[in-house]
């Protein structure tokens, strides 16, 4: 008997919940607004939502055709070309939910950096350029074409280079590329960005030591250590 306003409490909670799931649905259950372009579907859950099997991508493809999404809108206007270029053709499984979030206002797409490359077939899985605009500063002018050689897929930044293959930098030179680098060229560099390297510095002390060719440093000194 102690126990019996615990039921009733218990009960009158959930016929209240079952009032409200009743009388407004939609607010107890969606986790917020649907985007701009599904608001016609807001009332209508089972348009995208399969009984326990959440949402299949077979249902957002009964809008949304797999071979024109990028190049056409569902009502089939023609996309800005260069704006964007289509890929969805080229996933391995059709899975609108990797990427994109619904009953979020206007954030359709998940944060940047979430997309899985392993979602591509691995015939374009290398070829960057297909989806992603090439580079035209000055430094990628003059790099190869495999991005995969600075660059990670699953992090794009930063980027990361084996420096040490052809300069290692010890523990006392954690230096950033343009402080050698200047003008975002690779190919040349100078060391008179730092401490004590100062081209008269340097000459003064090579000339004492009979040093007459100094201007290529890493052409003798082939790491940041002070005794190499």
């Amino acid at each position: 008997m102690k126990r019996l306003p615990l039921y009733l409490s218990l009960a009158a909670l959930l016929l209240i919940l079952v009032w409200l799931s009743l009388t407004w649905p939609r607010e107890m259950f969606a986790p917020g607004p649907v985007q701009t372009a599904h608001a016609d579907l807001a009332e209508s859950c089972l348009k995208c939502h399969s009984l326990g099997q959440g949402v299949p991508a077979e249902n957002c493809l009964a809008c949304h055709k797999l071979n024109d999404i990028g190049v056409l809108s569902s009502q089939g206007v023609p996309l800005n070309p260069h704006k964007q270029k289509p890929f969805h053709q080229h996933l391995i499984a059709s899975d609108c939910q990797q990427c994109h979030l619904e009953h979020r206002g206007t954030q359709v797409y998940r944060q940047p950096g979430r997309f899985s490359h392993e979602l591509l077939q691995p015939a374009i899985r290398q070829d960057c350029a297909g989806c992603h605009p090439k580079p035209t500063d000055t430094l990628h002018r003059q790099v190869s074409n495999n991005c995969l050689e600075c660059h990670k897929a699953y992090q794009w930044k930063p980027a990361s280079f084996a420096h040490d293959d052809f300069f290692r930098f010890d523990r006392n030179h954690p230096a950033q590329c343009n402080l050698c680098h200047l003008q975002a060229s690779f190919k040349s560099y100078t060391c008179y960005e730092c401490h004590e390297h100062s081209p008269a510095r340097i000459e003064k002390k090579h000339l004492k030591e009979g040093i007459r060719n100094f201007n290529d440093c890493a052409r003798c000194h082939r790491s940041g250590d002070d005794d190499d």
